[in-house]
């Protein structure tokens, strides 16, 4: 009880203070105690011949995800070389056929 009443006695700009201070050590030890939380599931996983990935279905690495190259789906009939595989924005050229009032499924490859 007497923490509570030397916390009274505070002004409240101390107050804040100490409060914004606790929030960084308190964020601090969270992030501690999930590395080693984490490694020791990775051990584990592992002396029992898995990887966390396989076992909850998520990478267990930090690194960036890396993709293969997708798959062309459409080709531009003018230039084969001028393909899109129908993720993200459309590229240019699909993008200016469809201006002209072209259908984006008149570029599909079969």
């Amino acid at each position: 009880m007497a923490k509570i009443d030397q916390l009274r006695k505070m002004k409240l700009p101390e107050l804040l203070r100490m409060r914004d201070d606790i929030s960084v050590i308190i964020q601090e030890k969270q992030t501690i105690a999930k590395d080693e939380f984490r490694k020791e599931m990775e051990e584990k996983a592992r002396a029992h011949g898995f990887d966390l990935g396989e076992l909850f279905g998520v990478r267990s690495n930090r690194g960036p995800k890396k993709n293969g190259t997708a798959a062309v789906k459409y080709r531009d009939p003018k230039n084969s070389q001028n393909t899109w595989s129908g993720r993200g924005r459309p590229a240019k050229w699909l993008a200016d056929y469809m201006a002209k009032g072209k259908k984006r499924e008149d570029f599909l490859v079969d």
